[in-house]
Formats: C-alpha cells, sequence, structure tokens
C-alpha cells in the first residue's frame, strides 16, 4: 500500500470561530451560539457538529489567515476557494466541501471515514461522558496498523475514532502520496505533511 500523510495545520495567528462566537469584554469570552444551544450535552456541553453545521452557519463567520489550510478554533479543517479548485480539478474523493460566508474559505467535511480498530489504536480515550457518551479528550492520533486503509490513489479520509478536546470534535485528515504531491505542486500553505507510521 502507497504511503499516506497526516495533513498537519501549522499555527495559526487568529482564533477562528464557526459554532462559537468570542467576545473578550464578556465573561466567559467564548460561547457557543444561540442557534445551536439545544443540540449541547446539559452535562459535558458538547455538540453533534454535523447537526450544528446542517442548521446554517451565521452571517458574521470570518476566516482570518492568508494561508490554504486552516483548523478552526473548534477544529474543523477551513480550506481556501483555491485550495478546493486543485482537489475538485484532480477529483480527490471522500471529501465535500461546505460553503461559508466568507467566500475564501469553505469546511472540508469527510464523506466517509477510515475505520480505526481502537483496541490497537493506540489512541487514549478518557472519561465518556455519562450522558452523550463523548469522550472529554483523546490524545494521540491512530497508528497505521489500525487504520483500514483504502488502496484508492487520489484519496482524503479521516477516522471514524473521535478525535476530542474538552470543546469538541477535532478534525484530522489523512492523504493519499498522490494526493500530496498534488498539494505540494500546487504550494498549498497552511499545512505540513507527517508520514503515517
Amino acid at each position: 500500500m502507497p504511503p499516506f500523510y497526516w495533513l498537519m495545520p501549522k499555527d495559526q495567528r487568529h482564533n477562528n470561530w464557526v459554532l462559537y462566537s468570542e467576545d473578550v469584554g464578556r465573561t466567559p469570552a467564548v460561547r457557543l451560539r444561540d442557534r445551536y444551544a439545544d443540540l449541547a450535552c446539559t452535562r459535558c456541553h458538547k455538540l453533534d457538529e454535523d447537526l450544528a453545521l446542517d442548521r446554517g452557519i451565521a452571517e458574521d463567520v470570518r476566516i482570518r489567515s492568508r494561508s490554504d489550510f486552516v483548523v478552526t478554533s473548534e477544529g474543523f479543517v477551513a480550506v481556501s476557494a483555491r485550495l478546493q479548485d486543485v482537489l475538485e480539478q484532480r477529483s480527490v474523493s471522500a471529501v465535500r466541501f461546505l460553503a461559508l460566508p466568507d467566500v475564501r474559505y469553505r469546511l472540508m467535511r469527510p464523506v466517509r471515514r477510515v475505520a480505526v480498530d481502537r483496541d490497537t489504536c493506540g489512541v487514549d480515550f478518557l472519561r465518556p461522558c455519562p450522558d452523550c457518551g463523548r469522550f472529554r479528550e483523546t490524545c494521540a492520533l491512530p497508528v497505521r496498523d489500525s487504520l483500514r486503509l483504502s488502496t484508492e490513489e487520489l484519496l482524503i479520509a479521516a477516522p471514524d475514532c473521535p478525535l476530542e478536546n474538552v470543546r469538541g470534535r477535532r478534525e484530522f485528515f489523512l492523504a493519499s502520496e498522490a494526493v500530496v504531491s498534488v498539494m505540494k505542486h500546487a504550494k498549498v500553505s497552511g499545512l505540513e505533511y507527517h508520514r503515517l507510521k
């Protein structure tokens, strides 16, 4: 099987929120937007990110960056219109693009996920919520032998195990060597490629 790479974001200068809003004059400064409040677990306060995105994105959402690949403060991957064009022109599979009010960017969302053997993945799953079952946090990314990787040449995919922080799911994508080659040739900014071991 050809090599796969984690698409790892470079550090961002600004906070970029989609489902939350930030106001440094308030306490707490970061709050879930009202339109999603009923989706939050009453105990751990996490919400189903896919259901939230299905409700739509507030018109004031803006991505403050010049990079082609940006991770929002919640953990969504936002890509530039240019990167979307690069990937669509090559018919890269297993991702879709969700429009944002900021027309320069869109969210890259997985269409299908790579199956992960949780017994051998090497990920620590910490403190599941008694109400919704979401983990408080997960530590580490799954190792190669635990992933059922596809042989598709032009593939970007996300693992099916929840990679969580205290606010919610963080999305990490794997790319085939051919996709990495396309992205390097296009001089995509804002990310590094870490070979899956």
